[in-house]
């Protein structure tokens, strides 16, 4: 709720790295304000990254640094990559929870994380219950999938979805 509130009020992209780079200024030297030189300069360096990816990173480096400086552009790719790495392997067991409950016939799940995955990458469970659990291209999808509702970005990824249909795209692109 906090986070949503949060969001609404800081619009851009711009915006929202400066809050983060504030907010771990806050934290790592409360005495010494971060420039705005040195914002535009970590928020070049970190463009290729979401925002929200960032935000995450920046709230793990907060957790997790135990030196008092300021983190430096590559604390926030590697929180960035290990955050990648973890989904990467959630979504795996999430595939194989998936693919045994098809399998049983034992569906839609309770899990409401599991449903949002499956309807997001197959657009049910009828569907998904057409795929085959040693297909790679299914399996790298629904990942795929779960990763953006773990980001909470399902919208973009279907307007996306419906931009490459129009264009004739499909799944073997």
């Amino acid at each position: 709720m906090e986070k949503e509130k949060k969001n609404s009020i800081l619009k851009t992209r711009s915006e929202r790295f400066a809050f983060v780079m504030a907010t771990l200024q806050e934290i790592f030297c409360p005495e010494k304000p971060v420039s705005s030189r040195k914002v535009k300069i970590y928020e070049k360096l970190l463009e290729p990254f979401s925002i929200e990816a960032i935000e995450r990173a920046a709230e793990d480096i907060a957790y997790s640094k135990r030196i008092h400086a300021f983190p430096l552009p590559v604390d926030f790719i590697d929180a960035i990559q290990v955050s990648e790495c973890k989904l990467e392997e959630e979504g795996l067991k999430l595939w194989n929870t998936a693919c045994m409950l098809a399998f049983t016939s034992n569906y839609p799940s309770e899990d409401d994380l599991l449903n949002r995955t499956i309807e997001l990458a197959f657009g049910s469970w009828r569907k998904f219950g057409e795929t085959k659990p040693d297909n790679d291209w299914d399996r790298t999808h629904f990942i795929r999938c779960y990763k953006i509702v773990m980001k909470g970005r399902p919208e973009k990824f279907l307007e996306q979805g419906k931009d490459k249909m129009l264009k004739g795209g499909n799944k073997n692109d």
